[in-house]
C-alpha cells in the first residue's frame, strides 16, 4: 500500500488473532528508494485489555507508528 508523504502512521486492519505478520516499509523520495525496514511479530491469542483510545485500536498499529516514524527519520538523516 502508499501513504501520503505527511503519513505518521498507517493502520492495519482485519488481523487474525494468534497469527504471525511481518511488515516491510520502504521509504522513496526524489533520491530514490530506501532499503526495507522489516519488523515480525505475532498477535495474542485472545483479547486480553481494552484496546487503546489514542488513535490507534491496537499494539500492531503501535508497532508500525513507531517503525514508520524510525524509518521516516534514518531516512532523513
Amino acid at each position: 500500500m502508499r501513504l501520503p508523504s505527511a503519513s505518521d502512521y498507517v493502520m492495519l486492519n482485519g488481523l487474525d488473532w494468534n497469527t504471525d505478520y511481518e511488515i516491510l516499509v520502504v521509504a522513496e523520495n526524489q533520491r530514490g528508494r530506501s532499503e526495507p525496514s522489516i519488523t515480525s511479530f505475532r498477535t495474542a491469542s485472545e483479547p486480553t485489555t481494552v484496546p487503546a483510545t489514542l488513535g490507534c485500536q491496537c499494539v500492531s498499529c503501535s508497532l508500525a507508528t513507531l517503525l514508520l516514524s524510525a524509518l521516516t527519520l534514518l531516512w532523513l538523516s
